[in-house]
């Protein structure tokens, strides 16, 4: 592979025909006309005319890799180009502060950022999120990373920007940064953040233009002093939460040395380790962390609807009796119910929070989210020859499929 003298980072635009037009407009050549005479010609109707213009019929899209026949390729290359080099100071880093002395926690994390480098448009679902204070390098961790792939690495302050509608600029991101952005146990958004790490495909929005899919090829890593930082259910297994000692907290030789290092071929002996490393970690799936079970125990109070119902699935057992069991000549006991009573259903689920110490949500508050959340749905049902409302329970192999999909 040979070497190139220089990286050209590209940043493009998307503009219709009339703006095209308007903003070349100015720009006049002259040139001969049929009858020899000379005349003045914008340069956009000679390049919008001319045979040999570079035309994508098939649009553009992001392609570490390859792009397909048709497309045009918005992808930059590395920041820098690999080759031998040391970044034993931001390894130590890592090791020592970020994964805080854990070395299994560290081959995961260099493992993460090996498969990042290799295997760039295929990332495998999980996020790296740090929680400490400020000023501890975890922005140094996330920063390093990010700036190998330039135009691609998006460091977002806002929330809007990370799970609002207009997600244009992150069509082509990589790697994004969501620094000191508070989650705040948003539901609407929680879906959209779980969706930025683990979905292969999503809806991109930009103003003006219709939305449209994309391959999602978003490497998440989050960073906050707050105590709650991600949507964490019973069985999630997309976050590798770790928390970030201060032991270096503002020390400024410290992050100096750092920043000296990767400036000065760190950063390619870094992309260089990372291509010569061989993965062996199960990358789908992160590390359970102390800081991981805290995430999920501050989620059950807020969503205690999710984390009962997945009690009720690992079990595989529902204390509520089948309404059909009420009927006539059926005394079968079912561990896993049909038709329910709505009240009892409630019931149960109450009495569950009510052990724990939980706030749970109102009955009506209830009927809504079982509906929306779990999939159960209310109908009517002849029982004992009387017609009653009851709820139809999902079958628990398609429930715990339902959950395992959020």
């Amino acid at each position: 592979e040979k070497e190139p003298e220089h990286q050209t980072m590209m940043h493009y635009d998307l503009l219709d025909k009339d703006s095209f037009r308007t903003l070349l407009q100015n720009e006049l050549t002259v040139i001969v006309d049929a009858k020899n005479k000379p005349k003045s010609i914008s340069v956009a109707d000679i390049w919008l005319s001319h045979e040999h213009r570079r035309t994508y019929p098939n649009g553009m899209g992001l392609y570490p890799s390859k792009a397909p026949n048709g497309y045009f390729n918005t992808w930059n290359g590395f920041s820098v180009y690999p080759r031998p080099g040391d970044c034993s100071l931001f390894c130590e880093h890592i090791g020592k502060i970020i994964c805080a002395g854990n070395q299994k926690l560290y081959d995961w994390v260099l493992d993460w950022m090996a498969d990042l480098i290799q295997f760039t448009d295929d990332p495998k679902g999980c996020a790296i999120v740090m929680r400490g204070g400020e000023g501890i390098g975890k922005g140094t961790f996330a920063n390093a990373i990010g700036d190998l792939f330039g135009p691609h690495y998006r460091h977002l302050i806002d929330d809007t920007h990370l799970t609002g509608n207009f997600n244009a600029h992150l069509i082509d991101a990589i790697v994004v940064f969501a620094d000191e952005i508070i989650w705040g146990g948003n539901k609407k958004t929680s879906g959209k953040l779980k969706g930025m790490v683990t979905e292969r495909h999503l809806v991109g929005e930009r103003k003006g233009v219709d939305a449209s899919l994309y391959r999602n090829m978003i490497h998440m890593i989050i960073a906050s002093n707050e105590q709650w930082l991600i949507p964490a259910g019973a069985d999630s297994r997309r976050w590798l939460v770790l928390d970030v000692p201060n032991t270096k907290a503002n020390d400024v030789n410290y992050f100096n040395s750092i920043k000296d290092e990767l400036e000065n071929g760190g950063k390619e002996g870094l992309i260089y380790m990372l291509k010569q490393r061989k993965i062996t970690s199960n990358l789908r799936k992160a590390p359970e962390t102390e800081a991981l079970q805290e995430q999920r125990a501050m989620s059950a109070q807020q969503d205690t609807l999710l984390n009962w119902w997945c009690m009720a699935l690992t079990s595989g057992k529902l204390e509520t009796p089948d309404e059909k069991e009420f009927e006539p000549g059926k005394d079968a006991v079912i561990e896993w119910p049909e038709l329910v009573d709505k009240v009892s259903f409630y019931n149960e689920y109450e009495e569950w929070c009510m052990k724990r110490r939980l706030r749970a949500t109102s009955m009506n508050v209830f009927f809504k989210d079982v509906k929306r959340q779990i999939d159960v749905h209310e109908t009517r049902a002849v029982i004992n020859k009387t017609r009653k409302r009851v709820f139809k329970i999902p079958n628990i192999k398609r429930a715990t499929k339902l959950i395992s999909d959020k």
